[in-house]
């Protein structure tokens, strides 16, 4: 499977139970990365309403197959992680409060980067897209 998260600064995905931020260029950027094949949970639904081919799933992210692709805010990432081949991470350069981050460095779980992309966005000057795969 291929996951894709979108961070703060140091990592930080959720505050009070709400993503630490959203913008809609990002979610753009997502479904051209996947061609529109992404399944999400009832968390991110609303973020990508806009797109009718995103599944919503009631099922554990872990039962994808090879070659899936998910967005991911409000699921345990250390399930999904060793069934990961890609992972994508989006993150905003700015710091936010966290109750919930993904803070290690996915070279040290055995992923390799292979592409860094800077965009602005639409609520921030700086967005940068990285995606690792995982080392064979």
């Amino acid at each position: 499977m291929n996951v894709i998260i979108a961070t703060g600064l140091r990592g930080e995905l959720l505050f009070n139970s709400r993503r630490v931020s959203r913008d809609e260029y990002i979610t753009d950027d997502i479904i051209r990365l996947t061609d529109g094949k992404l399944t999400v949970k009832n968390y991110s639904a609303k973020l990508f309403s806009r797109y009718p081919s995103v599944i919503l799933s009631d099922e554990p992210l872990t039962t994808l197959s090879d070659g899936e692709w998910c967005f991911v805010e409000d699921t345990e990432l250390s399930a999904l992680l060793p069934l990961t081949d890609v992972l994508v991470i989006y993150n905003f350069n700015r710091t936010y409060p966290e109750d919930v981050k993904f803070d290690t460095p996915p070279t040290k779980i055995g992923f390799c980067q292979i592409e860094v992309t800077e965009f602005a966005g639409h609520s921030h000057d700086k967005i940068t897209r990285t995606i690792y795969k995982r080392q064979s």
